[in-house]
């Protein structure tokens, strides 16, 4: 079944995303909207739009193979009107071009996850003091069965807060994807059930899993932006990445600081060579294994250089900060990676192997 999905992926060319443009039409007084297709699909849109003001406008919707008519509801109804016009087919083109043209090394590449999977069933340090702290004054109170019985339940709902709020805490990531064989580059955002961007380039997002329950929220007065929340999910962007002169081959690192390197060669064995300046030979290696979400069953028999990016170093246009206002959204990367895959031992070691 995995291989007959892969063939068909092959085949279609499409690119990823879960999102379609929804065309609506509104007119004043109207105050908000909700576009839904089912309890799976579904965007807000904060309109204020006073009597006699009328707006065409595209928002984004989970919606890109539904194929079926959302429903569009006023909140609350007014004697204002909104109804969804068609699908926007706006910069498709250019987009499934984009994908088609990539090499399949890049489009089917192993994905990274976000740092909070790895550390997902951790308890929060606060959740083991809550819990200490319930303990001992249930004990205390042991004597009083009804007082206890209020500890304990409001000890529950408690660390129950505690461990929700914790759950989905970790940090925006980008990874810069390249191709050896190809030269081409890509760069994937990843972030963990929240996500805010550009409402014109919805089409390179994908969730995972693929039909997750997705809440949208967009607003006239910022049109440009829009936010995203699926619980227990992973958002990834996809964007071209033209790194110009930039490069990471034979000659030398020639893309910028890196805080960290690991070269893996054809045999399979990795090694861990420290930071790596630009222009400078790369240290020799000492075998270590690098962290295990940046190595998800990566092609076997082909040199691999993963590395950590210093601040500053070249990594494309990633999301920008939250700016004020907007909430609990995107924040720029925390962290920036880079993952060359190629064919042949092509970064020496100091002694001109491959991490040898």
């Amino acid at each position: 079944m995995m291989l007959a999905l892969w063939v068909a992926l092959c085949v279609c060319q499409e690119p990823p995303g879960r999102f379609a443009l929804a065309e609506l039409e509104l007119s004043g007084p109207l105050r908000r909207v909700r576009v839904e297709l089912d309890e799976r699909a579904a965007t807000e849109v904060d309109v204020q739009l006073a009597a006699g003001e009328r707006r065409l406008v595209s928002v984004p919707l989970a919606a890109a193979h539904h194929g079926l008519e959302p429903r569009v509801i006023e909140l609350p109804e007014m004697d204002g009107g909104a109804r969804w016009n068609g699908w926007s087919r706006e910069g498709w083109t250019e987009l499934s071009e984009f994908w088609a043209e990539l090499p399949l090394a890049l489009r089917h590449r192993p994905a990274v996850e976000p740092a909070v999977l790895d550390a997902g069933a951790r308890v929060p340090p606060a959740a083991l003091l809550a819990a200490s702290a319930v303990v001992i004054v249930v004990l205390a109170a042991r004597r009083r069965a009804l007082l206890a019985l209020a500890v304990s339940i409001a000890g529950s709902v408690g660390l129950f807060a505690v461990l929700a709020s914790g759950a989905g805490d970790s940090s925006a990531l980008r990874i810069l994807e390249g191709d050896g064989a190809s030269g081409r580059w890509i760069a994937v955002d990843v972030a963990w059930e929240r996500w805010s961007g550009s409402a014109s380039t919805p089409l390179l997002l994908e969730s995972a899993p693929p039909d997750a329950a997705v809440l949208a929220r967009a607003s006239l007065a910022d049109p440009s932006h829009w936010s995203l929340f699926a619980a227990r999910s992973v958002w990834r962007r996809f964007e071209v990445l033209d790194p110009a002169a930039r490069r990471i081959d034979r000659s030398g690192n020639l893309w910028g600081a890196c805080d960290a390197v690991w070269t893996r060669d054809s045999d399979g064995g990795w090694r861990f060579h420290g930071p790596w300046e630009v222009g400078e030979p790369l240290a020799p290696g000492l075998s270590q294994m690098p962290p295990g979400r940046f190595n998800p069953a990566l092609p076997q028999g082909v040199e691999v250089v993963l590395a950590r990016l210093a601040p500053g170093a070249f990594c494309g246009t990633p999301p920008a900060t939250q700016r004020a206002g907007s909430g609990a959204l995107q924040a720029a990367p925390s962290e920036v990676w880079l993952r060359w895959v190629g064919r042949s031992a092509e970064i020496p070691g100091a002694d001109g192997q491959l991490g040898r």
